[in-house]
């Protein structure tokens, strides 16, 4: 019973994760056709990427560690 309830809410947090990214995305008209989001991760990835870019005038690659 404990296992199915945790499972419900990990379903309820991916949901609120995916809406707020969409949000975020939509908000600055980032061209969703250009990308390849495969999944709630790959569209988080996109739009930090994008806020940290055009919003917090960061340069994402600054944080990529290089090998």
């Amino acid at each position: 019973m404990e296992r199915k309830k945790r499972k419900q809410t990990t379903v309820t947090v991916d949901r609120a994760l995916y809406d707020l990214c969409k949000q975020v995305i939509n908000k600055y008209e980032y061209k969703l056709a250009l990308m390849r989001i495969r999944n709630v991760s790959d569209l988080f990835e996109v739009s930090l990427l994008y806020f940290l870019e055009h919003e917090l005038k960061i340069n994402p690659t600054e944080f990529i560690e290089k090998e």
